[in-house]
């Protein structure tokens, strides 16, 4: 089951727009920057923010009791030469998620 930011903020009676002051930005390097001059947080994958986090430029702010969960879809290009190996990476990936549950 999927839970998602807006489904978790009503779960807790909330709705995105409880929050006042908000902006959606949709280019990893403008939130990145934004970050690093201590602009606002966010919600992003770790690895998107490894190099900043390593260097103590931004932190994580750890969350409990918001798990947070989507789907996720692999793409590659038609008749690819990696197609078979592709295919065996998502099955273990699908493997190891679904022993998670």
């Amino acid at each position: 089951e999927e839970i998602t930011l807006s489904g978790r903020l009503c779960i807790s009676c909330l709705d995105i727009t409880d929050f006042t002051s908000r902006c959606e930005i949709e280019n990893i390097h403008t939130i990145l920057h934004l970050l690093a001059n201590d602009i606002g947080i966010t919600f992003l994958y770790r690895t998107s923010a490894k190099l900043l986090l390593d260097k103590g430029i931004i932190k994580e702010i750890p969350l409990q009791n918001l798990p947070i969960k989507h789907n996720s879809s692999f793409i590659w290009n038609k008749n690819s030469a990696y197609a078979s190996e592709y295919l065996i990476m998502c099955q273990e990936i699908k493997q190891l998620y679904s022993n998670q549950s």
